[in-house]
């Protein structure tokens, strides 16, 4: 009889989990809805388009005037040259942030939202999975707009290439770490589980996304800085990367559950 009640429960434990991640991810998508109605309600309104038209109209100007003293300066200067040299400063900042997305979207949330709590035997509210996995949601964005945030501070900001490239680099130590977490989705392991207390996980995640917000943001703070470049260019360029690492990290947390789980089937488990 208490082996039934026992499966029962966990059975009403899972729909509730189940229940909180829908309603989690239905709140983001209405924000999302609502931002963009928002934002096509903004670009009809009358105050927006004069402004718009007007900065088309001065940057279309302005174009013209550097086109001219361009062409009377360098009446043999190849035009693919600007794309050219964009490409050639950008591939370095384009890749970074490509891969540091990669490394955080085959990680977060796939990975992260199958860690439980080590510490089962003792009665606190936040060791139940209903709450351990949104205070690690709440956490990583906490973290995330953190790092967002830092490079606003002139101290924090590093102007460096080579060595934002280092730290993207380094983005994926989280890999090892976060794969040694109390991962429940299979019996078998191929990362021994070396974090076996909470606030240890908490803080890797917070770290983990601290990583991400920074190196995102000073990434392309500095590909806008970037001097001989095509702005426009670096900046389309950049969110492309950006895009492509959103994509892979996505399909590469595929292969990644299934190394957590020791070779299981992501599609299942």
């Amino acid at each position: 009889m208490n082996s039934g009640n026992d499966d029962n429960n966990n059975d009403d434990d899972d729909k509730d989990l189940s229940n909180s991640a829908f309603k989690y991810f239905l709140s983001a998508h209405l924000v999302l809805m609502i931002s963009l109605v928002s934002f096509i309600i903004l670009t009809r309104l009358p105050l927006y388009t004069h402004h718009q038209t007007k900065t088309e109209t001065e940057t279309e100007t302005e174009t013209e005037i550097e086109t001219i003293i361009e062409d009377e300066q360098w009446p043999l200067l190849n035009k693919n040259s600007s794309l050219r040299t964009t490409l050639k400063e950008m591939i370095k900042p384009a890749l970074s942030i490509m891969f540091v997305f990669t490394v955080t979207l085959s990680l977060f949330p796939s990975i992260t939202a199958s860690i439980k709590s080590t510490a089962k035997n003792e009665r606190s509210d936040y060791q139940q999975d209903y709450l351990f996995i949104p205070i690690h949601f709440l956490i990583f964005n906490m973290g995330d707009l953190i790092g967002r945030s830092l490079p606003i501070i002139q101290s924090f900001l590093i102007k460096n290439v080579n060595l934002l490239a280092l730290m993207s680099a380094s983005h994926s130590m989280f890999i090892p770490l976060i794969l040694s977490c109390n991962t429940d989705i299979g019996d078998k392991r191929l990362f021994p589980l070396l974090v076996t207390n909470d606030w240890l996980y908490f803080f890797i995640v917070f770290l983990f996304s601290l990583s991400n917000g920074y190196l995102g943001s000073s990434i392309m703070m500095v590909g806008s800085q970037t001097k001989n470049v095509d702005k426009g260019l670096a900046g389309m360029l950049l969110i492309f990367c950006l895009v492509i690492g959103l994509t892979v990290g996505s399909l590469l947390s595929f292969p990644m559950r299934s190394l957590s789980c020791g070779g299981c089937n992501p599609f299942i488990n």
